[in-house]
């Protein structure tokens, strides 16, 4: 077969072929889901996650702010807000309602208020990790110094998640800066005619002044493929010009490296998604370079779909979530297995509840050919 333009300065190339494995390693951390147990006291209620985040946000609960620091000077802190992780050992009734110990990660045992009859809710919390937003009383307590009421709880794991999703897409935001700020010199030219378009791509592209500026946006791993990444994307639209070129290597580069994805699985998926127009959208409603559909780019924080970062940013952060969902269908090694792959692009296309319905690529004609689209593109460029 004949090698692929991307081959030669990738690092990330399949093992033995007979062993139809797809190693994807980078050295970030992928991101990790978990369901969410809530509750609170009535005055402010609290019956997600996603709520206990908000109510944080509302209180302006500092994130600096230690229990060790509350006991030293209970005056100073009262009336403020705490926010507690650990693991529930266990609650005692009282006339008002709960006392719930709570041991945190340092070890420290401390009891916590809980207002109201929350019985069955918190029989569901105990030996779970979670986070307390509580508020520091002011007379003493027996166990603490000061009295700690309990506002809002919820499941730490989902906590977590959605704390990594706002990072995410603030981190989005930063790169989107960076890239914009990093522009590329001028090099416009007309639109292709049909099929007898081309042009060549100046050295000054590929290693000169527009590689420098994107350096410090990538990592010292993706720095290197930027060349081979900027020309193939050229010669994927030749619509573009080098400026819009740039930016869209540079942000599936970055992206790809932040979410443990194979650049190359990226690239495929944005062929079949959109043939590298950052304007395309479908009959359906789904827009830019992956076609995101409305609902989901608005769940992912893109504010923008037509903006290729955004959308590059969204798309594979998308993609890694499906990725994760068939963890299951991985190699022993902790290697991406083709029917992973196949499976996430699947559930990338129709939802993931479609996949687990049919326990396997829907029965659905235009979700097949796009796994069997994008998994071409793939092998083609990983030379199998």
């Amino acid at each position: 077969m004949r090698a692929s333009p991307l081959m030669p300065s990738m690092k990330f190339l399949l093992p033995h072929r007979a062993a139809r494995r797809i190693v994807a390693r980078f050295a970030l951390a992928a991101l990790t889901a978990s369901f969410a147990v809530a509750w609170a006291g009535p005055s402010q209620a609290a019956s997600s996650a996603r709520e206990y985040v908000s109510m944080r946000r509302r209180v302006h609960c500092s994130s600096q702010l230690r229990y060790a620091d509350v006991q030293q000077d209970v005056a100073a802190y009262a009336g403020r807000w705490i926010e507690l992780r650990g693991v529930i050992d266990g609650s005692v009734g009282t006339e008002d309602g709960f006392s719930v110990n709570l041991t945190l990660q340092d070890g420290t045992s401390v009891d916590l208020i809980v207002p109201g009859e929350q019985r069955s809710e918190l029989a569901e919390t105990v030996r779970r990790r979670v986070c307390a937003l509580v508020q520091v009383g002011t007379q003493s307590s027996a166990g603490n110094v000061a009295p700690l009421t309990v506002k809002a709880m919820a499941d730490e794991a989902e906590v977590v998640e959605l704390e990594t999703a706002a990072q995410a897409r603030a981190q989005a935001q930063r790169a989107r800066r960076v890239v914009r700020k990093a522009g590329a010199p001028e090099y416009r030219t007309g639109i292709a005619s049909r099929g007898t378009y081309a042009r060549p791509v100046p050295d000054v592209y590929v290693s000169g002044p527009v590689a420098a500026r994107y350096s410090s946006y990538l990592s010292e791993r993706a720095r290197p493929l930027f060349g081979a990444y900027f020309q193939y994307v050229m010669s994927m639209n030749r619509r573009l010009t080098a400026e819009q070129a740039g930016e869209i290597t540079a942000s599936l580069l970055h992206f790809a490296d932040l979410y443990n994805i194979d650049p190359r699985l990226v690239v495929a998926m944005i062929v079949a998604e959109s043939d590298f127009n950052p304007n395309a959208t479908s009959r359906t409603g789904a827009a830019g370079l992956g076609q995101l559909m409305p609902g989901t780019a608005r769940a992912l924080g893109v504010d923008n779909p037509y903006d290729p970062v955004q959308n590059i940013a969204g798309s594979v952060s998308y993609l890694r979530s499906r990725i994760d969902t068939f963890a299951d269908h991985a190699m022993p090694d902790g290697g991406m297995s083709i029917d992973q792959v196949a499976l996430a692009l699947a559930a990338y296309n129709a939802g993931s509840g479609a996949v687990r319905r049919y326990h396997g690529i829907p029965p659905y004609r235009e979700t097949q050919a796009y796994v069997r689209r994008v998994m071409s593109y793939y092998l083609r460029l990983t030379g199998q």
